[in-house]
């Protein structure tokens, strides 16, 4: 298991167009994929989950990643949120 905590930079934050690509990023990999934010901790698969975290710019979230590919996983995850979600 890997973790690493990221900043949100995009302005709008985490809406519902970056929680599709989260969730479509997360369902290309076998490890298990998860955000936690201010302890509350929830499945990158899940849309709804997702959202619920209510994350806004400067908001800091934890990315963790369990599983045989846990590498590759996060390394791409980091690079969607380095990204700034393509949300120009």
């Amino acid at each position: 298991m890997i973790s690493k905590e990221i900043e949100i930079t995009n302005p709008k934050g985490i809406h519902a167009r970056p929680s599709t690509m989260i969730v479509q990023a997360s369902l290309k990999f076998d490890s298990e994929i998860f955000l936690q934010k201010d302890g509350v901790k929830v499945s990158a698969s899940n849309i709804m989950s997702i959202l619920t975290l209510a994350a806004v710019f400067g908001d800091k979230l934890m990315i963790i990643v369990d599983g045989p590919d846990d590498k590759e996983a996060m390394d791409h995850m980091v690079e969607i949120f380095r990204r700034k979600f393509d949300d120009n």
